[in-house]
């Protein structure tokens, strides 16, 4: 908040999991943003992003807005907790409506609102691109757990969605416990689309979902949203509250 550029000794097995250079590399000059949504408010489900992205200067960076406003409420989870990219002064912004629109179909509730939502990265620096692959030591594996997964069991959420090809690639190598592989090269499921599925447990009373959805960058469907919940039904692979810590 002070323009500070180090990372910290505790954080640095995290950070350097990712190599990326030129447009790709890290970009210190934006404060991180691990995770959106208010954790104090029984979320239900978590959207989950590789990292924040390309960087908006009169935001992120010292002296932007949203540095302003995290100052005034006085932390990041507070400022997080608002849903920054849902409100002005973002405005409209796709990604995040799009996955809200998901979530209303996934729980047949057109009134499901933001603050039952969560986002969360699995590498919270920003780059305006990705042009290296990620390599997890195991202190930084120890890191995603702490900071990523033990997180959203802690808050109560019950599914999390990774969206694109990447996550499937990345939930192994972060040796989470796979339950499963749904569509394209595993079980059959009777999907309207070329879809493939990847199920695992992360935490306590969480499902992980990664969607890979070939060459569709948006979340299935109404017709594949009611398949696939009715296939990880049908296999057990549901969330479950008692499991939750």
């Amino acid at each position: 908040m002070v323009g500070d550029r180090v990372v910290s000794d505790g954080l640095r097995a995290w950070f350097d999991s990712y190599k990326g250079t030129g447009d790709g590399a890290p970009n210190l000059e934006a404060f991180p943003e691990p995770f959106l949504g208010d954790l104090f408010a029984q979320p239900r489900a978590v959207f989950l992003a590789l990292n924040p992205g390309p960087v908006a200067p009169p935001f992120q960076y010292a002296g932007g807005s949203f540095v302003d406003e995290i100052k005034a409420m006085g932390s990041y989870t507070e400022w997080a907790s608002s849903w920054p990219y849902l409100r002005e002064p973002w405005g409209y912004n796709r990604h995040h409506q799009t996955r809200l629109g998901f979530l209303r179909r996934w729980y047949a509730d057109s009134t499901f609102s933001g603050k039952e939502m969560l986002a969360f990265e699995l590498y919270p620096w920003h780059s305006e691109t990705l042009n290296s692959r990620f390599r997890w030591s195991a202190e930084a594996r120890y890191l995603v757990d702490r900071h990523v997964w033990q997180p959203i069991s802690a808050a109560g959420a019950e599914y999390v969605f990774g969206v694109g090809a990447p996550f499937e690639r990345e939930f192994e190598a972060l040796k989470m416990p796979i339950l499963g592989l749904l569509g394209v090269g595993g079980e059959p499921v009777p999907f309207e689309k070329k879809r493939r599925v990847l199920v695992a447990q992360p935490a306590r009373g969480v499902i992980a979902l990664a969607m890979n959805n070939f060459n569709q960058a948006a979340p299935p469907n109404e017709r594949d949203t009611k398949v696939l919940r009715n296939a990880l039904e049908e296999r057990g692979w549901t969330p479950s509250w008692a499991d939750h810590p």
